[in-house]
């Protein structure tokens, strides 16, 4: 994919991502907000995956899935006044798999930063 086309539509995304976020804000408009969010982030998803050549990566959409289905139970098991600390929770989460899945990238990085001053 074009590199110009693929920010031109992230940044069309990130944008849209806002407008959902702020019909959020109105009782009236907050479950449209949220499927309009839905909808941006599943796009951009796929457009990752375009730009990454990742489509028809089957281990990824089997992951993906898998996070849907413990999603979809949590979200019906969760109290509303639980979610601060279970989106906490899955912040963290995210943040484990990332180490896991190339453990100490963040430091080297961090190295060779120090040391080109």
């Amino acid at each position: 994919m074009n590199p110009i086309l693929f920010y031109i539509l992230s940044a069309v995304l990130s944008g849209l991502v806002l407008f959902g976020l702020s019909m959020q804000s109105k009782v009236k408009s907050a479950v449209s907000g949220n499927l309009v969010c839905v909808g941006v982030m599943c796009f951009a998803i796929l457009l990752t995956l375009v730009n990454e050549n990742a489509v028809f990566n089957w281990k990824l959409w089997a992951a993906m899935a898998v996070g849907a289905v413990i999603s979809l139970i949590w979200a019906k098991k969760v109290k509303m006044i639980e979610m601060p600390q279970t989106v906490a929770l899955l912040n963290g989460i995210g943040g484990l798999a990332e180490e896991a899945g190339d453990p100490g990238k963040g430091h080297s990085q961090n190295n060779q930063i120090d040391n080109q001053r």
